[in-house]
């Protein structure tokens, strides 16, 4: 396994929390949270909530701007308050993609302006608590990335693949994934994630009970980060009625002050 293992202990000592899914949903800038944990605790998620967290979505090869919402047989609230992905192996394709998403891109809260962060400008965290309850045949379902702008690839994504997660990330924009974490998951069984980048350029991942720390190389250092999350479907052959199935129990990211 790729990088140095850390006590679960040092992650929560940090503010990064161990299966962060447990947390109240939070995404701010400069420092402050719209759900801070110093407020009392909101209702239950709506889809306008969800889209104030990731403001613009993809869903069938078209990008909705906050605030126009994706189909909601694409994306939906469910009565548990649970955050619903489904994308089809038919749908439409964006970009230079050859494969589908329903995807949620991070932007300002309230806006569909992008936002983006430099790695080690402050700490910055993304974390959930999912089930996938459908993939498709090939397997392959990412349900979360840290992006870089104009960059080919993304920096790290995290994948369910055959009945297992796997939390991956690059060296250089250009080369090949190395696999950080990886777990048996079955379809359906929920699991908590936890991606960080901190203000030293330390990239933390854990999955479950299995952490992992490393260096984000300087290669990256120039390109902008931003996150993503929902069900892009590595896979376009099939029925309609095959494809990605990705639940968000729980989400919750995190943006520290950026230094000037």
């Amino acid at each position: 396994m790729a990088g140095k293992m850390k006590n679960p202990a040092d992650f929560h000592l940090r503010g990064f929390s161990n299966g962060g899914g447990r947390g109240r949903n939070r995404i701010g800038v400069d420092g402050l949270s719209i759900h801070d944990e110093r407020y009392p605790a909101r209702a239950a998620p709506t889809l306008e909530k969800t889209m104030k967290t990731f403001g613009n979505i993809t869903a069938n090869g078209k990008v909705y701007l906050y605030p126009a919402e994706a189909p909601a047989d694409r994306l939906w609230i469910d009565q548990n308050g649970h955050t619903n992905y489904w994308c089809s192996v038919q749908d439409d394709t964006t970009g230079s993609s050859n494969y589908p998403r329903t995807e949620g891109r991070q932007t300002l809260p309230d806006s569909s302006a992008s936002f983006n962060w430099v790695p080690g400008s402050a700490r910055h965290s993304m974390a959930g608590r999912v089930r996938v309850e459908a993939a498709p045949s090939s397997g392959k379902v990412i349900i979360g990335q840290v992006h870089a702008v104009n960059s080919p690839n993304p920096f790290l994504m995290v994948t369910w693949w055959s009945g297992a997660v796997r939390i991956e990330s690059r060296n250089v924009p250009l080369g090949s994934a190395r696999t950080l974490i990886d777990k048996a998951v079955p379809l359906g069984q929920p699991f908590d994630y936890s991606v960080q980048v901190d203000e030293l350029g330390e990239l933390s991942v854990a999955l479950d009970e299995l952490l992992s720390v490393s260096a984000v190389s300087s290669s990256w250092k120039k390109l902008p980060f931003f996150f993503k999350a929902g069900a892009y479907v590595i896979d376009n052959k099939g029925a309609a009625t095959e494809g990605g199935l990705v639940v968000y129990e729980t989400f919750d990211v995190f943006n520290g002050a950026m230094k000037a």
